[in-house]
């Protein structure tokens, strides 16, 4: 009997030892170990899908996870693998992860933030769904915020910032529609579209950054944004989908770029506080299917536009019924005077604002006998266009854009040079908005002195091939070294 008892209470012993287990496996190619709070997941591959969470290696001790390090090798994260694991503070998924499993981080309700790589391609139903402590979503994946995903199905409509990453192309249909905590959000410069209900019904959002880069907004992307007060469409949008604002019953100000050649029934529609509109388009645009302020009444409301347009508008379907046409206010323009320039010995970088209504920038470097050195042209999203130096071997480098503009630089001037920089910026028909001309120098070489002043009078002479200077009786190398 004794013998019995011993043998049953190993059994025992081995099955407890079994279910509380501190390491295993957990896919093929994949091993698991829970230590001091930590999970590790080590090993090249998948992870295992499971149909029920109870199934899951670690389930017992789900609620003592606090963190989890997943190896570079993983590839997937599987179905309701850390579903519940409620003491979970935040995770980073690693490049090489694909797939994430529906519900897999299901209820982890103390998890405040999340970031998904860069190769994730797709996310389960409900894979952050009741993480109620979850605020802050990284996402640097194209394929997720592209596709037609609904962030909020996926992470909860409680997240209140969604950080997109740089290499994201596109914000997809439905993207962030109903993402009801979410109260601001910057779209990053690589980003050329914004889809279809985008952030429908994103009752919380009060700003938005849109960047140049931009060039269509869709169907209905901001309908419904209750609280957003303020939107400026930036350049190199060309068209603003049928009902894009409509319903933003907060919005008191819209700025619409010269860009900007159609827009679509009601985009702006049911806006009912707004007050002022400015439009730099010198022709007024094309409104798609009807109205393009349905259900506002524009008897109050102020509209602004370029100087040389106000009678075409006064004239204009829909554009006509505004109460008060008037030109462009000063304080509504960007002084072109705020351009820096930073000079180097055969350089200059140049940084210029964006201004509303441009279509289009031209530089233009003359020397000192107002001959031409180059003339480059830009669009209205910063992009060179046209090049042109008039000796072959200057060139130049990419443009950089800013946060309240453009840099570029070019090379191949001359050092210890004065030059003239001439900034335009031109609307679609060429015609110039502002202008400004600025001199500047280079910088001499280390060491070089001024051949000639009012106070020294020097001389070059040339012995041998080399050139020298000839100063207060001694001579000196090009490089200001004297020569005994």
């Amino acid at each position: 009997m004794k013998q019995k008892l011993f043998t049953l209470f190993l059994a025992l012993l081995t099955s407890v030892s079994a279910i509380y287990a501190q390491s295993g496996t957990c896919g093929d190619n994949l091993t698991w170990t829970l230590s001091n709070g930590t999970l590790t997941i080590s090993g090249t591959g998948a992870m295992a899908d499971y149909s029920s969470y109870t199934d899951v290696p670690w389930y017992y001790d789900r609620s003592s996870i606090q963190s989890i390090v997943i190896s570079d090798s993983v590839t997937s994260i599987g179905i309701s693998a850390f579903r519940n694991c409620s003491s979970l503070t935040s995770v980073t998924i690693p490049n090489r992860v694909t797939s994430i499993g529906r519900s897999a981080f299901n209820g982890c309700s103390s998890l405040t933030s999340v970031t998904i790589g860069v190769s994730v391609t797709s996310i389960g139903d409900f894979a952050f769904f009741g993480c109620s402590s979850l605020t802050s979503v990284t996402i640097n994946s194209d394929a997720i915020v592209t596709s037609s995903y609904n962030l909020s199905d996926i992470f909860g409509s409680q997240v209140t910032k969604y950080i997109i990453g740089d290499n994201v192309k596109g914000i997809g249909n439905y993207a962030f529609s109903y993402c009801s905590s979410l109260t601001s959000i910057t779209i990053p410069n690589s980003v050329t579209s914004i889809g279809s209900s985008a952030f429908y019904n994103c009752s919380s959002l009060t700003s938005v950054t849109i960047p140049n880069s931009v060039t269509s907004i869709g169907y209905e992307a901001f309908r419904d944004c209750s609280s957003l007060t303020s939107i400026t469409i930036p350049n190199g949008v060309t068209s603003i989908g049928s009902y894009a604002f409509c319903e933003c019953s907060s919005l008191t100000s819209v700025t619409i770029p010269n860009s900007v050649t159609s827009i679509g029934h009601a985009a702006f529609g049911a806006c009912s506080s707004l007050t002022s509109v400015i439009n730099y388009a010198t022709q007024p645009q094309q409104v798609i299917d009807g109205r393009a302020f349905s259900s506002v009444n524009l008897s109050p409301c102020q509209l602004y536009v370029p100087s040389t347009s106000v009678g075409l508008y006064q004239t204009a379907y829909e554009w006509k019924d505004f109460g008060n046409i008037q030109p462009i206010r000063a304080e509504d323009t960007t002084d072109v005077s705020e351009t820096i320039i930073t000079p180097s010995e055969n350089e200059v970088e140049i940084t210029w604002p964006t201004v509303s209504g441009a279509a289009s920038y031209e530089l233009v470097i003359k020397d000192k006998d107002r001959n031409i050195v180059c003339t480059l042209i830009f669009n209205a999203n910063g992009q060179l266009t046209s090049i042109a130096f008039n000796a072959p071997s200057r060139n130049g480098a990419p443009a950089q854009t800013q946060n309240a503009g453009f840099s570029f630089t070019i090379t191949g001037l001359d050092s210890g040079t004065g030059y003239d920089l001439t900034l335009t910026a031109k609307d679609n028909s060429g015609n110039t908005i502002e202008e400004t001309t600025i001199p500047f120098q280079t910088n001499k070489p280390e060491g070089i002195e001024d051949v000639q002043s009012d106070e020294v009078q020097s001389t070059k002479v040339v012995k041998d091939g080399q050139v020298f200077i000839l100063r207060n009786g001694k001579t000196y190398t090009m490089q200001g070294q004297e020569v005994k």
